[in-house]
């Protein structure tokens, strides 16, 4: 199983551990991360806000495949 198809089970988990810890977030949070649609969107939040990131670090410094080689070839 492709480590991708593990984060919404993920995400329950975590929301299920945070919640009976304090508490701080609410169901209907967890449920709106849980919704169609909503794990390709934060996947591509988190990837849209790491591209710059991951140029300076990785591409500038290190010498890898740019971002857009890494994610979208690759």
């Amino acid at each position: 199983m492709p480590l991708l198809q593990l984060v919404p089970d993920v995400i329950k988990l975590t929301c299920m551990i945070v919640m009976n810890l304090n508490h701080e977030i609410p169901p209907p949070v967890c449920e709106a991360l849980l919704a169609d649609g909503a794990l390709p969107a934060l996947l591509k939040a988190i990837a849209d806000s790491m591209g710059s990131f991951y140029n300076l670090i990785a591409v500038q410094a290190m010498g890898c495949p740019t971002y857009q080689t890494l994610f979208g070839v690759c």
